[in-house]
């Protein structure tokens, strides 16, 4: 029964929290800071996106410590050595000192006010982490774990297939009663939606971030569409594959009119593809009909979403303003006397280069220098970028039109690592990731793909890969993290299971 229960939590961490959209209303603390909209007074703000997944991330990596405990007690599991460990380890550490040592603990316990994304929600992560080492310890064990992904990236993808369409389930009458409490249900008139028509953001918010987990998951299930035996499972694999493609091409559309692009995730993609072929260079000439049919299903996925999405926005560009790459803004108006010349490096004539990346990185950069060793507390970047340097953001034409737009993240996972938890949690991280890769690596280069475990194995080494050059250019959310460190943890157990 344990043994179930754990399965169904690791399950759920992996891919059910990315279902979860639910009203949250509260009060947004106030920061003797310049630029820091709420100055005076309560002001309430409302959250639909990232609370309850931080509530069920917490609760579920809490749940399968216990079982997971329970377990080894009843010595029903054993825990698996792994390299994984140690820098797991010091990456907690490393997330509890800079917490320890923040300016802004409440921040940094629970996550800032947008993203909810704080010291809890880390380590809770790598809780999980190495629950699901031990937990997928069998094929039986990873098919609980890919079957549900696929179920639910399926279902997410149907979503976002019909929003491109201009259907949004949301923001139906159905779609509002189940995502606000029966208190609210009165004022559902009032609920108003301010994405584009036609925007996929399925249930994670943000284009950019629906390109970012969609970089994991085509690989896995394209190679499991290149090598099944069966015919109607490899048809199941290409309808995943053609939905996953038409979501993440639309996504890119759809993020190149509100500013927040997914080509990070094409060029992600694209490391996976070319890291695909120098692993199956050899078995390219055995399987060509199948490489070919793949190419086809995403061709077609991509252009019907291009089409769709581009002529039913070609409108914008001259009929409405479009926002900057960050969308949190400020009712606060700057003041020239508030202003400041914040510290750059680098970016000096690539101020807006990917969508104001430049102008973000340019003043990130010198944040760095304080927290080579530790940092300033889980999602506290937003309290420590240089906010009022009103004239050089005027300056760029990705901040111009409203120089106080609050700029709550890097849009560089690395950068937000580094500064948020420190530059030793930072290399802990890359460590991590890096032996797991050159792991993988060694492991499939020779691998005849015949069984279930190895074709998944590296499915889930494609899209790692894939995920970290994505990571250059998008942060983390609580949105899409649980996702990835559950296929980690998969891949770091089935690696030790075909090696």
């Amino acid at each position: 029964m344990l043994k179930y229960i754990s399965l169904f939590l690791a399950a759920f961490f992996t891919a059910g929290i990315m279902v979860i959209v639910r009203m949250h209303q509260f009060e947004v603390p106030l920061y003797n800071l310049p630029w820091w909209p709420f100055q005076t007074g309560s002001s309430m703000s409302t959250d639909f996106f990232n609370y309850f997944k931080m509530i069920a991330t917490l609760t579920t990596s809490i749940l399968a410590s216990i079982v997971i405990l329970i377990q080894v007690m009843q010595g029903k599991l054993t825990i698996r050595k792994s390299f994984a460990y140690i820098p797991m380890g010091v990456y907690s550490l490393f997330v509890l000192i800079s917490f320890i040592s923040s300016d802004y603990k409440e921040f940094a316990l629970w996550g800032n006010t947008f993203s909810f994304e704080g010291t809890l929600a880390l380590l809770s992560y790598m809780l999980m982490l190495f629950c699901i080492i031990n937990i997928a310890d069998s094929e039986k064990a990873v098919k609980w774990i890919i079957y549900t992904v696929a179920f639910v990236g399926g279902v997410l993808c149907w979503i976002g297939m019909t929003q491109s369409m201009g259907i949004d389930f949301f923001q139906t009458a159905l779609g509002k009663h189940l995502i606000t409490p029966i208190s609210f249900w009165s004022n559902l008139n009032n609920l108003n939606f301010t994405f584009l028509r036609r925007e996929i953001y399925q249930t994670v918010y943000s284009p950019m971030l629906v390109g970012f987990y969609l970089t994991m998951l085509i690989p896995i299930f394209s190679m499991l569409f290149i090598h099944e035996k069966e015919k109607y499972k490899r048809g199941i694999w290409g309808i995943l594959v053609f939905l996953f493609t038409f979501n993440l091409a639309g996504a890119c559309v759809s993020g190149v009119y509100i500013g927040a692009t997914s080509w990070g995730s094409m060029i992600g993609l694209l490391v996976s593809v070319i890291v695909g072929l120098l692993l199956f260079r050899q078995k390219l000439s055995h399987l060509k009909k199948r490489f070919g049919l793949l190419a086809i299903i995403a061709i077609i996925g991509s252009s019907i979403t291009i089409s769709l999405l581009a002529n039913s926005y070609a409108y914008i560009q001259n009929n409405a303003a479009v926002d900057p790459l960050t969308t949190t803004k400020s009712d606060y108006t700057a003041s020239l006397e508030k202003n400041i010349t914040a510290p750059y490096v680098g970016f000096e004539n690539n101020q807006d280069w990917f969508e104001g990346r430049g102008y973000i990185w340019s003043r990130t950069l010198p944040m760095l220098k304080d927290t080579l060793i530790r940092g300033h507390g889980a999602d506290t970047y937003m309290l420590y970028f240089p906010q009022n340097d009103y004239v050089a953001k005027s300056k760029t034409q990705s901040f111009g039109k409203n120089p106080n737009i609050i700029v709550d993240k890097p849009f560089n996972l690395y950068m937000q690592i580094a500064v948020e938890t420190g530059g030793i949690s930072l290399l802990a991280l890359v460590a991590l990731w890096g032996m797991y890769i050159v792991q993988s690596f060694k492991i499939y280069r020779h691998c005849d793909f015949n069984d279930f475990l190895p074709i998944v194995g590296a499915g889930i080494f494609l899209g790692v890969c894939g995920f970290m050059v994505a990571g250059i250019f998008i942060d983390s959310s609580i949105n899409i993290m649980p996702i990835f460190y559950g296929l980690l943890g998969t891949g770091i157990a089935v690696n030790r299971s075909v090696s």
